[in-house]
C-alpha cells in the first residue's frame, strides 16, 4: 500500500488515505516497505513518471533508459546517465541517441560514425561495381536473387521500425535484442552519425536534413550519370534510393504532428521529448510537415505510378520481351518483378509501406488501437499477396506473404 500526504493547500481528493500499489500501476511501483507514501514509492526499472507527487506511471518506450528509484528531487534520478525529460528520452548535452535510443557519450560514438562512413563508401563502389560487371551481363539469373533481396528489406525496414513506432509493443526481451539487429535498415541517419552531438540538433534539425537528403543525393546522381553518359543507371539508382529511404522520410515527416499530454498538463512532441507542442516552433515545423506529405508520402508513389503509366503498353509484354527493351531501361526497378499484368504493383507495395511504418505512427501512439491497426494492416497485406501472387516467381508470392505474415505474427503476440 501507498499513502498520500499533502500540506494544507493540497486539494488532492487522496489525502490520508491508503491506496493499493496496483490501482497506480501493477509492475511499475514497489511498496514492500512499510510507511512508504506517494513521495517516496519507489519506481521500477522500464518506469518513469513526470514528479514525486505523480501517481501516472508510465512505462518507458526505451526501458533501458529508466532506472528504478524514489525521486525527491528531479524526475531525472530515474534516469539512466546521459538522459532526462520525459521518458527519460532526451539526451544530456554532450551525449546523443544511438539507433536503439539509448544516449551515448559523443566521444565514445566517433568510432562507429567512421565505420559508417567507410561502409557507405565501400557499399557504393561494390553496387558500381556489382551493377557494371555483373548485373548487367547476369540480369536474368539474378532476378530472383534480387526480388527476395527486396522482399527481405522491405519486411525487415518495417519490422525493425516497430518499437519505435508503437511504444506499447511488448516481446521477449531476446527477440527485441534480435530486433535491434536490423535498426541499420531503418536508415536513420542522424543517429548512425550522432548528429545529436551537434549543438541545437533536435528533431525538427531532423526533419529538415531527411526531407532535403533525397533531392541532393538523386541530384549528385543525376548529375553523375549525365557526365558519364549513363543515364539509365542513374534513373535506376535514382528509383532505388527514393524506394529505400521513403519510409524513414516519412515517419520523420508524420512524426512532426502528434504530441503526448502528461499530468502536469504538459505537451511535448512524441519524436523529441525536448520539444513543447506549445512552442510557436512545433506550429512552423508542422506547417512545413505538411506540404512535405505533399511532396513525399504522396508525391513519390504518384511518381512511381507516373513512371509505370506511360510506358504500360511496353511492360505489359511478355517477361523476357520487355527485359531487352532499351526504352524501359532506368525504371526496370519498378516492374521487373511482377507479372506483366501487374505492372503497376510496385506502387500497392510502397503504399503498404506507407501504412504500416508513418501512418501506423499517427494512429493513437502509445495505445491498443494502434496495435490493432497495425494487426489489421498485415493482415489484409498477406491477403493481398495471397490473392493477387504478383510476383513473376511462385516462389516470391510465398516469400512476401510471409514476410508480412511475420510482421502479423509479431503484433499479434504482443497483444
Amino acid at each position: 500500500f501507498v499513502g498520500f500526504e499533502g500540506g494544507e493547500e493540497d486539494t488532492n481528493e487522496l489525502i490520508g488515505e491508503c491506496r493499493p500499489c496496483g490501482e497506480i500501476s501493477e509492475d511499475g511501483t514497489n511498496c514492500d516497505e512499510e510507511g512508504v507514501s506517494i513521495e517516496f514509492m519507489k519506481i521500477m526499472d522500464g518506469f518513469w513518471r513526470s514528479s514525486n507527487s505523480s501517481t501516472d506511471v508510465r512505462r518507458c518506450p526505451v526501458e533501458d533508459a529508466c532506472v528504478s528509484g524514489n525521486a525527491t528531487a528531479t524526475t531525472n534520478q530515474y534516469c539512466r546517465e546521459g538522459h532526462e525529460g520525459p521518458y527519460c528520452l532526451v539526451c544530456q548535452l554532450g551525449y546523443a541517441a544511438d539507433l536503439g535510443g539509448l544516449c551515448e557519450k559523443c566521444e565514445e560514438r566517433t568510432g562507429s560514425v567512421v565505420l559508417f562512413l567507410v561502409l557507405v563508401v565501400v557499399g557504393g563502389i561494390g553496387v558500381f561495381l556489382f551493377d557494371t560487371y555483373i548485373y548487367s551481363q547476369y540480369k536474368t539469373q539474378l532476378r530472383g536473387f534480387k526480388t527476395a533481396a527486396r522482399i527481405l528489406f522491405v519486411a525487415d525496414q518495417i519490422l525493425a521500425g516497430f518499437p519505435s513506432i508503437i511504444p506499447q509493443i511488448e516481446l521477449p526481451t531476446s527477440f527485441l535484442a534480435t530486433m535491434r539487429v536490423f535498426n541499420f535498415l531503418k536508415l536513420d541517419f542522424a543517429g548512425l552519425l550522432s548528429l545529436g552531438c551537434l549543438g541545437g540538433f533536435n528533431f525538427h534539425s531532423k526533419l529538415v536534413v531527411f526531407t532535403i537528403m533525397p533531392v541532393v543525393v538523386c541530384g549528385c546522381v543525376h548529375a553523375g550519370g549525365r557526365v558519364t553518359g549513363r543515364r539509365s543507371v542513374a534513373e535506376t539508382a535514382n528509383l532505388v534510393i527514393l524506394y529505400a529511404m521513403l519510409p524513414a522520410v516519412s515517419m520523420a515527416i508524420f512524426g512532426a504532428f502528434p504530441c503526448d499530454v502528461f499530468d502536469t498538463e504538459e505537451r511535448h512532441l512524441i519524436a523529441d521529448y525536448s520539444i513543447n507542442c506549445g512552442d510557436s516552433s512545433y506550429s512552423v515545423f508542422a506547417v512545413y510537415a505538411g506540404v512535405m506529405v505533399v511532396v513525399y508520402p504522396v508525391g513519390v508513389p504518384l511518381l512511381f505510378f507516373y513512371l509505370l503509366w506511360r510506358k504500360r503498353a511496353k511492360i505489359k509484354v511478355g517477361v523476357e520481351e520487355r527485359a531487352t527493351d532499351a526504352d524501359l531501361f532506368g525504371i526496370e526497378f519498378l516492374f521487373d518483378s511482377y507479372e506483366p499484368a501487374y505492372w503497376y504493383f510496385e506502387v500497392v507495395i510502397t503504399v503498404m509501406r506507407l501504412l504500416m511504418t508513418g501512418v501506423l505512427a499517427q494512429i493513437e501512439p502509445g495505445g491498443s488501437s494502434q496495435l490493432f491497426a497495425g494487426v489489421l494492416m498485415t493482415s489484409v497485406s498477406v491477403v493481398v499477396i495471397l490473392r493477387f501472387r504478383p510476383f513473376v516467381s511462385a516462389k516470391d508470392n510465398w516469400l512476401a506473404a510471409s514476410s508480412y505474415a511475420q510482421l502479423f505474427l509479431v503484433l499479434q503476440c504482443s497483444l
